[in-house]
Order: C-alpha cells, then sequence, then structure tokens
C-alpha cells in the first residue's frame, strides 16, 4: 500500500509536463525577436511599417505565434504583435542551425485582427 502511494506520488501529470513544455517553446519564440538576422527585403517592399512592427515586437515580444502548417517548414513561426489597437503586424522568422532569421515583416492586408485571422488560419496553427 505504502509502496502504491509512493508510485502515486511519483507521476508528474500530463497536463503539467505539457504546460512546461509550452513555457519553453513560448520563452524560445520570445527570445526570437531580439536574435532575428533580419532582411533587407521587409524594408524594400514593406516600407516604414516594418520598424513599427520590430519595435512592437522587441518591445513587448508577440502577443500570438503561429507555426507553420506545412510539415516541409516546421521551423517557420508568424509572429504577430498589436502595433496600435486593431493595428496588427506580422513578422514570419524562421528557425535555423544558426539561430532565427527574418522571412519578411507587414502588416496582413489592412492589420485588422479580422485580416490577420483571415491570413493566419489559412498558414499555421496556432501555438499557446
Amino acid at each position: 500500500m505504502v509502496a502504491d502511494r509512493q508510485l502515486h506520488q511519483a507521476r508528474v501529470p500530463t497536463g503539467i509536463l505539457l504546460l512546461i513544455a509550452g513555457i519553453f517553446l513560448a520563452l524560445g519564440i520570445l527570445g526570437v525577436t531580439n536574435k532575428v538576422r533580419q532582411t533587407t527585403h521587409s524594408t524594400a517592399r514593406h516600407g516604414v511599417e516594418v520598424g513599427q512592427i520590430h519595435d512592437c515586437l522587441e518591445e513587448r515580444g508577440p502577443d500570438l505565434t503561429w507555426q507553420n502548417k506545412s510539415p516541409k517548414r516546421p521551423n517557420v513561426f508568424y509572429l504577430a504583435c498589436e502595433v496600435e489597437p486593431d493595428d496588427w503586424g506580422l513578422m514570419i522568422a524562421e528557425r535555423t542551425s544558426k539561430g532565427w532569421r527574418e522571412i519578411t515583416t507587414f502588416r496582413p492586408k489592412g492589420g485588422t485582427w479580422a485580416e490577420l485571422w483571415e491570413y493566419m488560419t489559412a498558414r499555421g496553427n496556432w501555438v499557446p
């Protein structure tokens, strides 16, 4: 009876393990914004909004994160930040062996929550 109780107490609930794994993933993603190798593509293509989105991500980190749905590109993440109320920006970054690399940064369509959501549900899986 004592051995059964000790064995039962030694088990860690699956929910706690998933929570811990989620926290480590979130911390790794939050660390992305300060360590991303930026590309010139974003600024050349999307202009001033890129700096605003970078600032938002650097100051507060991503508000929401998605992982690419494609099994061919599991290391691509979408980091969303609310630059101003209902004005959302998005950085697409790839985790490489040398760290994080920015693919691009922009406002999806008009940058509203509805437009961000429409854009992301077609491309990524939300990472809690």
